[in-house]
């Protein structure tokens, strides 16, 4: 059985939750640095100063839109993965919708790109979200205990990380993402 880590925690409510959902568009529009606080307040229908008192500093609103995002993906994830019984489905399934969709987003939306930005310490975060989800889905499906599936999933997931930035199209990136998931699978038999 696998067990919800902490960035799996529910996501933003009422007021906040507004604006992050509404940031999120800004930021993937116009990137980080052409997004200023005044943009998303006007996203959201409110005044700055409005604003303020719920965020710092523009940092802080992307900063949420990431960690809102990655919360978001990884309980819907959670939720289907019973649907899928073997470890070779349930891994295809949380990294072609992990990867793939963030491939096709930052492809149809370029300034988007910035919310992907792994010197962003958001962004590390949900990386190591995505990690934790691995090690769960690959621990319930292996009993070695010469392999360390925190380790792998760290791994493995640094490698999707590069995948994305050497994929020639969708295609590819599917393929390779394949090949990656026969070989863990295999690697844990």
């Amino acid at each position: 059985m696998m067990t919800q880590t902490s960035e799996t925690t529910p996501p933003y409510t009422g007021k906040r939750e507004a604006i992050v959902e509404a940031a999120a568009i800004v930021f993937a529009r116009y990137g980080f640095a052409r997004t200023s606080m005044a943009d998303l307040a006007q996203a959201v229908g409110m005044s700055r100063t409005a604003l303020y008192p719920l965020f710092r500093n523009k940092r802080d609103v992307f900063d949420a839109v990431i960690r809102h995002a990655i919360a978001k993906t990884i309980a819907a994830i959670r939720q289907e993965l019973d649907q899928h019984e073997t470890l070779d489905a349930k891994l295809r399934f949380a990294l072609v919708d992990w990867i793939v969709r963030g491939y096709e987003f930052v492809h149809a939306m370029p300034d988007a790109r910035d919310l992907f930005d792994f010197s962003v310490p958001a962004v590390q975060e949900a990386y190591t979200a995505m990690e934790a989800l691995l090690a769960d889905i690959m621990a319930a499906h292996v009993n070695r205990p010469d392999i360390d599936v925190r380790l792998l999933a760290r791994i493995k997931t640094a490698t999707f990380r590069s995948l994305k930035e050497i994929a020639v199209d969708t295609d590819d990136l599917r393929r390779m993402i394949d090949l990656e998931i026969t070989l863990i699978v295999a690697s844990l038999r």
